[in-house]
């Protein structure tokens, strides 16, 4: 989903995205709701969003992808809650460059609430450069 005009909220709901060979689902440019759904045994990233100011990610499974479980990229205003992020970074990436349970870089004002993160093979949750006033709580 890239850069649809005249949208209030696009909403995925329930859907299942695996063995995709990059990302499960890209979403960018646009504000959108992912919830309940799964993202499992993609390439790189579960759920890769950029420059998706206000996204809601909630009630997802994110497991065993290649690099990372979700990927978040200049999405200020983010709202990621009550998922559970575990067994990513399957295909034992780089561990100091790009690989996580959850990445975030340039983002400002986004919050992470109550989300399991576990047993990722690399850290858990990763705030990377140019990111700003997020909060975390109960994860």
């Amino acid at each position: 989903l890239w850069y649809i005009d005249d949208v209030d909220r696009t909403v995925v709901r329930g859907l299942n995205f695996t063995g995709y060979a990059r990302q499960g689902l890209w979403i960018g440019g646009i504000p959108a709701r992912v919830e309940d759904g799964t993202f499992a045994w993609n390439g790189i990233y579960g759920l890769l969003a950029q420059q998706a100011d206000d996204i809601e990610i909630e009630k997802n499974s994110f497991v065993a992808n290649g690099n990372g479980g979700l990927r978040l990229s200049d999405d200020d205003g983010a709202v990621v809650s009550g998922n559970h992020i575990w067994f990513n970074n399957v295909e034992r990436a780089n561990t100091a460059w790009d690989a996580a349970g959850v990445k975030v870089d340039r983002t400002e004002d986004a919050l992470f609430r109550n989300n399991l993160v576990e047993r990722n093979f690399a850290t858990g949750i990763w705030f990377d450069t140019n990111t700003f006033r997020l909060m975390t709580v109960e994860n």
